[in-house]
């Protein structure tokens, strides 16, 4: 026996039909085929008598030699099936309770069974659980059935993108196009990407992937029991929610349940009725199944309700950033208090760094997507859209993702424009600003910059000026190279932050102070300057701020020929940023080690610290440090008369170079660049 289970419209039945054919001469008494109506849109399951009646119908037992009872019609196919070698094919099953009494009783016998459920009590040879096609098995599909002259490469693969591969789907499509010669492949192609109407699409003669997956819904909704319940309405809640995947606590958020026992619980009824798939502790939906959790909703959840349990889902991963970032960042993660606003969000409770670093690697991508989603709705929807932006920016940015800084920037400004506060307004246009700056952009940064800081100011709002002020710095001294003025808005700044007391800002801008200082080649002022903001971040037990302070640190000693010292803090910087998952500083970091070793010789060390370095910076997409580790590695290829290494090393290194989008940072090429 055979169990061949999967969700709807995956292809378990063709798969049992196309196996019954192909082995059919093993089983030399018959062939028997039986569609129990497990999961059959508008089609009661077939009771157990029910089909053994058919079986035996099948096997020339006249209509009145069949008994009504189930036992005794059980024991009438045992008897016909003893001696004999039946292929039996029991598709589409409910569960084990309506496979049990239909089973031969020879070992000659084979049995093939389909069902949603993976029928796990079951006493088979072999469980076997069926997924989508991979996407060139689908266009194989798709180009087998309509034909290769029909379809354009790129137009297929998003047609069957479209169908995410489920072989229903895919042959509804091909069977669209044949049925229809004036409806095109692209013009298809558009419809379906219509979310709105691509179930609609999905539908001909009568099959459907909307009651396909419909069944197994109606399967858990139809339910009396508790759980039963709660899983229907967490399936109709992931309608609602458009991102990747989710775990339990986002769940439990949505749906105001405390018991994450429960809604565990819950989630696994749907996985078992296979409308969701798990991995390890998260949960995936597929996008033609979330679809329909959507029409779900939208006809049995009241609009109120459906927004707030929207809304509850989008902030509990805002909340979640705002207390990841204050154990990462303590008080540096800003954003104006009136989007601040989310007591009695149930959150998570984070430990220790670690758990808050653990959380951010695992819910980073989901919490983009809820911003995207928030920056599509109006009122508190729409204003979550800028929690998320604000609370993730600082983790897009140690992850040197400038693509999708940008890209929430922008949500961020098309959100903010229309609000009456000028402080939220204002915040809108730093955090674009910052984007551009990051990017190379200087001109759109300060643009940004000079709309925001009068905004901030009208607002009185403190922290907010006192970051446009810095990141007016940065772009002086990064960009503009004009020493003076960014000593001008540095010290500016600095005087806000000590008279107000903003103990994490003040550190940050004697940070940036020491940056300037290495840039004008004073050396002993920007090492003084680094030692007391080393000093606040240690007080403050900030490592996001302590890896900064500790690998410029490292830069300055290693230029003022202190090797024991700079080693030191750049070993100390590389540490501090690995446990806090920030591979931009910690490359940084070890870049500069490299350096201190080459310049003492110690070359073997000095390569490894910068393979080590190219590593992290290529995993990361960073391109300033898989360029600068290449010509490190190239520095200690000619240092040790390596020269044929040399030589590919410059080649590569300059092609390196010449794709950085932005400027080099002039602080870490003070010594890196350095022959």
């Amino acid at each position: 026996m055979v169990i061949l289970s999967g969700s709807g419209g995956v292809g378990k039945s063709a798969l049992a039909v196309h196996v019954g054919h192909t082995v059919a001469d093993r089983y030399a008494d018959g062939q028997l085929y039986v569609d129990l109506q497990g999961s059959s849109p508008g089609l009661s399951p077939l009771t157990p008598v029910d089909a053994l009646r058919r079986l035996l119908r099948s096997l020339g037992y006249p209509q009145d030699q069949i008994p009504a009872d189930e036992a005794a019609a059980a024991g009438r196919l045992r008897t016909a099936t003893a001696d004999g070698s039946f292929l039996l094919v029991l598709d589409n099953a409910r569960d084990a309770h309506q496979v049990v009494p239909l089973l031969p009783s020879s070992g000659r016998c084979g049995v093939i069974v389909t069902a949603r459920q993976q029928l796990a009590t079951l006493d088979a040879d072999a469980h076997l659980t069926l997924g989508s096609f991979q996407p060139a098995e689908a266009l194989a599909l798709l180009t087998h059935m309509v034909g290769d002259q029909m379809l354009e490469g790129s137009t297929a693969e998003t047609l069957v993108s479209l169908c995410e591969n489920l072989p229903l789907a895919v042959r509804i499509v091909a069977g669209r196009l044949l049925s229809r010669p004036d409806l095109s492949p692209g013009e298809l192609m558009r419809r379906l990407m219509d979310r709105e109407r691509r179930l609609d699409e999905l539908e001909l003669e009568g099959v459907a992937v909307r009651s396909c997956i419909r069944v197994g819904y109606d399967a858990v909704a139809s339910g009396d029991g508790r759980s039963d319940r709660l899983a229907a309405q967490a399936f109709r809640a992931l309608g609602l929610l458009n991102v990747p995947d989710i775990q339990p606590a986002v769940m439990a958020a949505m749906l105001a349940e405390p018991d994450l026992d429960r809604i565990e619980s819950a989630l696994n009824r749907l996985v078992a009725a296979q409308l969701l798939t798990a991995n390890g502790p998260r949960y995936r939906l597929h996008d033609l199944v979330r679809l329909v959790a959507a029409e779900r909703s939208a006809d049995e959840d009241d609009p109120d309700s459906a927004e707030r349990i929207l809304y509850r889902g989008l902030a509990y991963y805002a909340a979640a950033l705002r207390r990841a970032g204050e154990m990462l960042r303590p008080e540096r993660t800003w954003i104006p208090p009136s989007l601040d606003a989310l007591a009695g969000i149930t959150s998570v409770d984070f430990r220790e760094s670690a758990d808050a670093l653990s959380w951010i690697e695992a819910e980073l991508s989901n919490a983009v997507a809820a911003a995207e989603q928030a920056s599509r709705h109006n009122g508190d929807l729409g204003r979550l859209a800028l929690s998320l932006v604000g609370t993730i920016q600082p983790n897009l940015y140690a992850r040197n993702d400038w693509h999708t800084q940008h890209m929430l920037a922008g949500l961020a400004v098309a959100v903010g424009a229309s609000s009456p506060d000028p402080e939220e307004r204002g915040w809108v246009h730093f955090v674009a600003g910052r984007s551009e700056a990051d990017r190379g952009n200087g001109a759109e940064a300060l643009d940004h910059f000079h709309r925001g800081l009068p905004l901030l100011k009208q607002a009185g709002s403190l922290r907010g000026v006192g970051l446009v002020l810095n990141a007016l710095g940065i772009v002086a001294m990064n960009h503009a190279r004009d020493p003076d003025l960014a000593m001008k808005h540095f010290t500016e700044c600095l005087e806000l932050s000590r008279r107000h007391r903003l103990a994490a800002h003040e550190a940050n801008i004697l940070h940036n102070l020491g940056n300037l200082c290495i840039t004008i080649g004073n050396w002993d002022a920007a090492r003084d300057h680094l030692e007391r903001s080393m000093r606040i971040w240690r007080q403050r037990g900030d490592n996001e701020g302590l890896a900064r302070a500790l690998a410029i640190l490292s830069v300055i000693h290693c230029a003022q020929d202190r090797h024991e010292e700079a080693t030191a803090c750049g070993a100390e910087a590389a540490s501090r940023a690995r446990s806090i998952g920030n591979p931009l500083r910690e490359c940084l970091a070890l870049l500069v080690v490299s350096e201190v070793h080459r310049r003492q010789e110690e070359y073997d060390r000095s390569r490894s610290e910068a393979d080590a370095a190219l590593a992290l910076a290529r995993d990361s997409a960073y391109r300033y440090g898989e360029a600068a580790a290449l010509r490190q590695k190239l520095k200690v290829a000619r240092s040790t008369g390596q020269h044929a290494s040399a030589s590919a090393l410059r080649a590569e290194a300059d092609a390196a170079f010449a794709r950085l989008p932005t400027t080099l940072d002039p602080v870490y090429e003070s010594v890196l660049a350095a022959h």
